[in-house]
């Protein structure tokens, strides 16, 4: 399926950044971008070309609802799991971002809510590149060690940390289940549901998300893009890969993925 037709091209066209600000959840969806076989649904409400792309803005869930930029060309790029790649749905002429929305999350919203966070992440205009993000932790590392005690500091603390814990979701490197309680015990006052120890019982997808919502709402794009591995300490050595979509596959440490 086309992510682009000339009646999308026609709408992105009449609907530029900013030209539905204030709107918030009345704002009108141009097309919903979703991904068939796992979370990830983008109800895109404005748009600018960009060259031969699209820079996009719109209301998009993959972990929790959230006001966000990305470019199609990124979309488009995704590689679903049994071939599969995200499809546009044909049915949202006339449509309005509440109208996606269950009830309950769309009465939670003012209809003269605005959009937060215009500010644009520096990865959504260009592919994900390993350096940019070696070159930050580099440079926080050096802040943190010339920073004083106090706020500042734990804040560039944080941020190290979260950096180098997506480069190690980038590299391919596996978590261990120590790394996991890690996140587990940074997330658990916001999410009760981790105020338990995790174990190889807990279940996958359990201890995918404890890495994934240790970021908030930083590295959207980075971690819709890349498996996280875990290492669950199995006798037969198996590292589980737990896809963006969360399909789960398995390899070994000496590779080769099942």
């Amino acid at each position: 399926m086309k992510l682009l037709t000339k009646e999308i091209i026609s709408k992105f066209e009449k609907h530029p950044f900013h030209s539905q600000d204030g709107k918030g959840m009345d704002a009108e969806v141009l097309v919903k971008y979703f991904n068939p076989c796992g979370s990830g649904t983008w109800l895109i409400t404005e748009a600018e070309r960009e060259g031969d792309d699209w820079s996009l803005f719109g209301y998009c869930h993959i972990h929790e609802w959230e006001w966000g930029y990305l470019m199609l060309s990124e979309l488009a790029s995704l590689r679903l799991p049994f071939g599969l790649t995200i499809e546009r749905d044909i049915y949202t002429a006339r449509k309005y971002v509440r109208d996606f929305l269950p009830q309950d999350e769309g009465r939670q919203r003012p209809r003269n809510f605005t959009a937060p966070c215009r500010q644009q992440n520096h990865y959504t205009k260009k592919t994900i590149n390993v350096a940019t993000f070696e070159e930050k932790a580099e440079r926080l590392k050096k802040e943190l060690e010339e920073a004083p005690n106090g706020d500042q500091r734990r804040n560039l603390s944080r941020e190290y940390e979260l950096t180098l814990r997506l480069l190690r979701i980038i590299r391919g490197e596996v978590f261990t289940l120590d790394d996991i309680n890690k996140c587990r015990m940074e997330i658990m006052r916001q999410h009760p549901g981790y105020d338990r120890p995790i174990t190889a019982e807990s279940g996958l997808l359990l201890a995918a998300e404890a890495i994934r919502k240790s970021f908030g709402r930083k590295y959207y794009l980075p971690l819709y893009k890349y498996p996280i591995l875990i290492d669950f300490g199995k006798p037969d050595g198996q590292i589980c890969v737990i896809h963006p979509s969360n399909f789960i596959s398995y390899t070994s440490k000496k590779g080769g993925e099942e």
